[in-house]
């Protein structure tokens, strides 16, 4: 749905539609006109290589239906000050938020998930962010919360399948209920700038 200076444009019926109105929760930008689209999923599925995906309101994301960036892909997600809210309640896999093979600076603002399906134990994880090699996962000034519901539950779960890792976290927090809030392999690059890496009431400061 196309927009210009400022006024969002188009009647398409969206999923989140109140009385007949759109709900535009994410945006990309090209000078005076931008794109708005009713779901933070398709923003990023349709962002070219360098775009950017600016929210534009709190949104509830299933985290059953991953957000995915292809190795080819290099975005920035800028929450705008707003939340993404991941809810999980599907048993029996491993469950991300958004899974990362290319490289992904997720800004301003907070991502939280939420298990609440069975307790899954330490056979599968529900993860924020998982990050597949090459991939590389840039925290700027945000917030990534991992409310637990099941033992293994990672704001940012790294795995060097194709290739080596990257992680920097600036001026930001990490944070998990259940687990530790890491979790990588020993291919992974780790730089921690004003970090704050928290495991209930365990914290490290980098």
């Amino acid at each position: 749905v196309m927009g210009s200076n400022g006024a969002l444009g188009g009647e398409v019926s969206i999923n989140g539609s109140t009385d007949g109105v759109d709900v535009k929760v994410a945006a990309i930008s090209y000078g005076n006109n931008y794109y708005a689209f009713n779901s933070l999923a398709a923003a990023v599925d349709y962002a070219k290589n360098g775009e950017t995906v600016q929210l534009l309101r709190d949104v509830e994301i299933d985290a059953d239906n991953t957000i995915k960036i292809s190795k080819d892909k290099t975005l920035v997600i800028d929450l705008n000050g707003f939340t993404v809210a991941g809810v999980s309640d599907q048993v029996g896999a491993n469950r991300n938020l958004f899974h990362v093979s290319g490289e992904v600076i997720v800004k301003n603002g907070k991502i939280t998930l939420k298990h609440e399906g069975t307790n899954m134990g330490w056979n599968n994880s529900t993860n924020i962010f998982h990050i597949e090699g090459p991939g590389v996962l840039n925290v700027l000034d945000a917030e990534l919360e991992n409310q637990g519901g099941s033992d293994m539950a990672f704001a940012v779960h790294l795995n060097n399948w194709g290739g080596d890792l990257g992680l920097n976290i600036e001026n930001s927090t990490l944070s998990s209920q259940y687990s530790e809030p890491l979790c990588y392999t020993n291919s992974t690059t780790i730089t921690l700038k004003n970090a704050h890496i928290i495991k209930s009431k365990s914290t490290l400061t980098a």
